[in-house]
């Protein structure tokens, strides 16, 4: 049975907004059994008591709001990235936050897929920012590793104990990756191209070899293992998150069918 914490997380929901909207807010539900579960904002105190940024890229810089939001699977806690700001995470269910970017990471996230927790240890995090600059954390924000920002999605090598690959979409729709922890970062081929800004693919990385795409509605899902140097086709279905799960060697992702899975790394 799910842990009363674990259902609480379930309850979770992030109205993320990447526009000018500022009545984007994070709402939290308590869902113990056997109760129903009253949803009210945790975010409201956060916006107001955080310093607004100055005007950026042509963006209004009168307001704050929630722009993007992940949970720690194993404790509970939730990552919240306000609008072209800072990066908080609470241990508690919103009543504190703490600031976690160190200086070194801001942005906007552009899609639901902009921050990305290791499902095996909550202090590994990677964001995937537009408007500013992305990195990765394994010591839960204590340092970064910054790289360059204009990510709409991206997925890591979490079964690494020092993760180096990660695989991007940037704004514009290119498909990027590094094999070096954002250092160094290669186009995968003119062809991997998505459309609507990369809104409509899906990426995966299973370990250091093996990656995964989607590239749009018919494509089906495609596979390589040679650092995205040539890919094949291994399955019609169609995945319709941004970014597969990889959670013990299992590979999990949400389909217009329902949820696809792989147990050897992709091929099936």
């Amino acid at each position: 049975m799910l842990s009363t914490r674990i259902q609480t997380t379930l309850a979770l929901l992030a109205v993320t907004v990447a526009g000018a909207d500022a009545s984007a807010r994070l709402l939290a539900a308590e869902n113990t059994p056997g109760e129903g579960g009253k949803w009210t904002s945790i975010s409201d105190e956060l916006v107001q008591s955080t310093p607004v940024p100055r005007d950026f890229n042509g963006l209004p810089g009168k307001t704050l709001k929630t722009t993007g939001v992940a949970v720690d699977r194993t404790t509970g806690a939730v990552i919240v990235a306000l609008f072209r700001s800072q990066i908080f995470r609470s241990r508690d269910g919103g009543k504190i936050f703490e600031r976690i970017d160190g200086g070194k990471v801001s942005g906007i996230c552009q899609t639901g897929w902009s921050i990305n927790v290791d499902p095996e240890n909550g202090n590994r995090i990677a964001c995937f920012l537009i408007y500013g600059t992305g990195g990765l954390t394994l010591d839960g924000g204590q340092t970064w590793k910054p790289f360059p920002g204009d990510c709409d999605l991206g997925a890591v090598d979490w079964s690494a104990a020092e993760p180096k690959v990660m695989l991007t979409v940037t704004h514009g729709g290119r498909i990027n990756l590094t094999q070096d922890a954002g250092k160094t970062w290669k186009f995968v081929g003119a062809d991997r191209e998505s459309r609507e800004n990369g809104s409509s693919v899906g990426l995966g990385v299973v370990d250091a070899d093996t990656l995964l795409l989607h590239r749009k509605d018919g494509k089906g899902i495609e596979r390589s293992t040679d650092g995205g140097e040539t890919w094949s086709k291994v399955s019609d279905l169609e995945p319709k998150g941004g970014v597969a799960l990889v959670f013990k060697g299992i590979v999990y992702w949400v389909g217009a069918e329902g949820l696809l899975v792989s147990k050897d790394k992709g091929k099936t």
